[in-house]
């Protein structure tokens, strides 16, 4: 017998169902593939068998690859503030070999390291905690991402994995080392980010830091209860990063009327910033799409 993903109970938490996309022809929520279990091809529903994992949503049976592996990069070296420390901390390997730059230092009692990601004890502090602890973590993947867009954008394929591994180490980890029950999970919107590395704020339940919850373009926040609920929270992100930035591609957009306007591109790709000419090579349809 197989073990099927059950959904948790929408009401008890604060995000949003992943809307069903049409691409290609098959009916698709953010790498979930709609299996129909009522077609007569048996071949099509045997396909879904292996390597994939399955969850539902009612009686709707979703199927998505097992091994979807997310994206790496390398920060540019022109180093903004907090930058260096994270990719230290994230373990990235441009920065494997400099003395540390973080102030509360970089020894490994102070990190957890994950599969592709790293938690670590934010030296800010949670308000408003008032049954638990008020330390704070924070979760950043090993690759370099400035923030949601980068990540949605130069990684379309890995970044809904990604996103689950970042909340259930991030559960597990406060759990371990900070206190038990329930965690409020906070990403800030691109525009808002303090240190240009995505990264998970993991708080008490009923907390608030760096300007958390807000309105959904300062940032996005929900409760988690448990590791079950780390892949409904990332199409939760998902949607949102795409209510915000619009949605994404299955390959890495080439253009600016594919990637938008502001967003530096990834190693070897061009890109649609402002500071393109002096950064790296800019779009072909930058001065067109993203007229200065």
């Amino acid at each position: 017998a197989k073990n099927f993903y059950e959904a948790p109970d929408r009401k008890a938490q604060n995000f949003l169902p992943p809307p069903p996309i049409e691409r290609q022809g098959k009916k698709e929520a953010h790498g979930w593939v709609v299996v129909d279990d009522d077609s007569d091809d048996e071949n099509e529903k045997k396909h879904y068998d292996n390597g994939y994992r399955w969850k539902w949503e009612g009686s709707t049976r979703y199927a998505a690859i097992q091994d979807a592996q997310p994206c790496y990069y390398e920060p540019v070296r022109d180093s903004k503030p907090g930058q260096d420390c994270f990719c230290q901390l994230a373990g990235n390997k441009a920065c494997r070999s400099m003395p540390c730059q973080c102030p509360q230092g970089c020894s490994s009692d102070l990190t957890w390291r994950h599969h592709n990601t790293t938690t670590f004890k934010n030296f800010k502090y949670a308000t408003g905690c008032q049954s638990q602890s008020s330390v704070a973590l924070l979760t950043v993947p090993e690759s370099h991402f400035e923030n949601i867009r980068y990540l949605k954008t130069w990684c379309p394929k890995g970044a809904q994995s990604l996103l689950v591994e970042m909340f259930q180490k991030s559960l597990e980890t406060f759990r371990d080392v900070v206190d038990k029950g329930p965690v409020r999970q906070c990403i800030h919107a691109a525009e808002s980010v303090s240190v240009p590395w995505f990264h998970l704020h993991t708080i008490c339940a009923d907390g608030r830091i760096d300007g958390l919850p807000s309105s959904a373009n300062i940032g996005w926040c929900s409760n988690m209860h448990s590791s079950s609920d780390a892949e409904p929270l990332a199409a939760s992100v998902m949607v949102w990063a795409e209510r915000l930035y619009g949605i994404s591609g299955d390959t890495m957009p080439s253009s600016c009327s594919q990637m938008g306007c502001g967003i530096r591109g990834a190693a070897g790709r061009c890109s649609c910033h402002a500071d393109c000419n002096g950064e790296s090579q800019c779009c072909n349809d930058f001065s067109r799409i993203c007229p200065t």
